[in-house]
């Protein structure tokens, strides 16, 4: 998720793995679509059942395929001396959680103070600030991973994958230490997938490997729309390797076309859209219900239309304007090759 800075213009490298890109789009995607759903309540529109199914369908796959995605960069952040990483990883994921965070805080705040309604205080602040359901808890867990991960050596990174699958199973808090475990987990098995890329690609696109992982997932997503609760636990896990995999061959073959260039963008600029698009879809709804418009699929759409245009919009914004770019990453220092006392 931070393999590519959102003031660094991208430029396509021989050998990209472009499956991972178009993966990691989806997920985004997937968050994208969530927020748009529950954000209904805010105008207290019941959700279309079609969107309901869709998103208790989509709910195990969301976050933990963002975490496996981000684990396989890990391998080559490592490489870097530990201060470039940690300077790295301070920039790129502490900065614009803490930019996001504030944004939410203040954004809620001014609300509730216009709405005159009270429900945003101080003590509601602090608690909104700490508390594990703020969207950007993200990255604050991929912060902790990548720094805990420059401490433990690779062998026991990937020894810790079953070992943390099955305390999220036995804790079974829920967002508490479950979610913390399981999704250790995913970003310690991309990372055991990326160091060893070429066995785990040529398994990923045999045709029985293949089936296997679309029952896998498909099932899970089947499971979900019954069970409530089940995105922390064995089966979700077992859906998430199935998406994976599923993948590797298909996310490869989509991104040459329009749809996989599309995903493709997302998943490089995946900082920008997920920390942008919850203020547009939330401000999205206040601005529908003004305008009185209140069927569920049309906000569904329009919402969805603008929670991923403004993210297109500041992605490309971030790479001319150094102003923008500080939105979701720490600014660099200018570097010139000049000779010295020119400008």
């Amino acid at each position: 998720m931070t393999a590519v800075g959102p003031s660094t213009p991208v430029v396509a490298r021989p050998g990209r793995l472009h499956w991972v890109d178009v993966t990691r789009g989806l997920a985004v995607l997937l968050v994208v679509f969530y927020h748009v759903v529950i954000a209904l309540k805010v105008d207290s529109v019941a959700a279309p059942g079609w969107a309901v199914v869709l998103n208790d369908a989509l709910a195990p796959f969301r976050i933990p395929t963002l975490m496996f995605c981000s684990g396989l960069l890990l391998a080559r952040s490592l490489r870097k001396p530990p201060g470039t990483y940690l300077v790295g990883k301070l920039r790129h994921i502490a900065w614009p959680w803490a930019v996001w965070t504030t944004v939410i805080v203040v954004f809620l705040w001014a609300g509730s103070s216009v709405a005159g309604d009270g429900n945003y205080g101080p003590g509601r602040l602090v608690e909104l600030v700490l508390s594990p359901t703020t969207y950007t808890w993200y990255l604050a867990y991929l912060l902790a991973f990548y720094v805990v991960s420059l401490v433990i050596p690779r062998a026991a990174r990937s020894a810790a994958v079953p070992l943390l699958l099955v305390v999220s199973v036995v804790v079974h808090d829920g967002d508490g230490w479950t979610r913390v475990t399981f999704l250790l987990a995913f970003f310690f098995l991309g990372d055991a997938a990326a160091r060893h890329q070429d066995v785990f690609e040529s398994l990923a696109r045999r045709r029985i490997v293949i089936a296997l992982g679309a029952v896998a997932a498909l099932g899970t997503a089947i499971a979900s729309t019954q069970l409530p609760g089940l995105r922390y636990d064995l089966v979700a896990a077992v859906g998430v390797v199935g998406l994976v995999v599923v993948a590797v061959p298909l996310g490869g073959r989509l991104a040459p076309t329009l749809l996989g260039r599309g995903l493709s963008a997302m998943g490089r600029d995946s900082i920008v859209y997920y920390t942008t698009h919850w203020i547009v879809v939330t401000l999205g709804v206040h601005a529908l219900g003004l305008i009185g418009l209140h069927q569920g699929t049309l906000m569904i759409v329009a919402l969805l239309t603008a929670g991923l245009t403004a993210p297109w919009v500041m992605a490309r914004l971030s790479r001319r304007s150094r102003l923008v770019a500080g939105l979701y990453a720490w600014p660099a220092r200018r570097t010139s090759s000049s000779p010295k006392g020119q400008p």
